[in-house]
């Protein structure tokens, strides 16, 4: 909202309707940057279905999204498939290496998916995909949209940073993996997004690109855990599109207070 009071002299003072007008346009803004944020609803196949049910439903509207992470990665379990294909938005399903998705995309689609995600990690990947990341990307999201599916990239930090907009082309959103900046300040963690995702929409400007925060990481000096986290978060929604918490299936406390911040302030 504008302050009007006491930054006009009597010699440059606004009329009422002025003044009027020029709130509504800083309203209409404000109202602007805050709509068609989304949020993507971690799903966790070995967490209580109804445990995130009950947190994710009433603060999920039809722009939000759900991906669920399988224990395995490839066994489905029809219950949580239910659930998280009942929740508000498109859904989708998880994978951690190309060949999975390859193998499951048309699975996927045959389930009623909406997307497939890959999380492209050093270590948890094969190295056939972590030493060549672009061509597994590509590899992936070539075979999702054979079968109709939209794709999100999730690389791990590293190879965002280093590969990032050679991946953009290829994919339909972009996961941004700046959780480990958290424990470095609001400046640290807003710089590096805000470098990146100019980077990504350079290389590609229909990308949606959500941001990722962590109750894993630390709070900063002087802020709880969730504070730390929404301020991480504040600090870059004038930019991205989105957002996830990873929880770990842990801390469902913070995840709850996140999630109803989050629907009230960008939904």
């Amino acid at each position: 909202m504008l302050l009007l009071c006491g930054l006009l002299d009597s010699n440059n003072a606004l009329s009422s309707q002025e003044a009027v007008a020029q709130t509504s346009t800083t309203t209409s803004t404000t109202a602007t940057t805050a709509q068609n944020k989304f949020f993507l609803a971690l799903f966790l196949q070995y967490v209580d279905k109804d445990n995130q049910t009950n947190i994710y439903g009433p603060n999920m509207a039809d722009n939000d999204q759900t991906g669920l992470r399988v224990r395995d990665q490839l066994t489905f379990n029809l219950d949580y498939i239910s659930a998280a294909k009942n929740l508000p938005g498109p859904a989708g399903v998880t994978f951690k290496s190309s060949q999975a998705i390859v193998d499951n995309a048309k699975h996927v689609k045959d389930l009623g998916f909406d997307f497939i995600e890959f999380n492209l990690e050093r270590g948890l990947s094969p190295s056939s995909d972590s030493n060549n990341v672009v061509s597994a990307m590509k590899r992936a999201a070539d075979a999702a949209h054979v079968q109709g599916l939209k794709f999100r990239a999730v690389p791990s930090y590293p190879f965002t940073t280093q590969y990032g907009s050679q991946i953009a082309p290829y994919v339909d959103y972009y996961h941004i993996q700046a959780q480990r900046l958290q424990d470095e300040g609001i400046k640290a963690y807003s710089d590096y997004v805000r470098m990146q995702i100019a980077n990504l929409k350079n290389a590609n400007p229909n990308l949606l690109i959500s941001v990722h925060v962590s109750t894993g990481q630390g709070n900063l000096p002087g802020l709880s855990l969730l504070e730390t986290i929404k301020q991480c978060v504040d600090s870059v929604m004038d930019v991205a599109d989105g957002v996830s918490l990873w929880y770990g299936g842990d801390d469902l406390d913070t995840l709850n207070s996140f999630v109803e911040w989050y629907n009230n302030k960008y939904s």
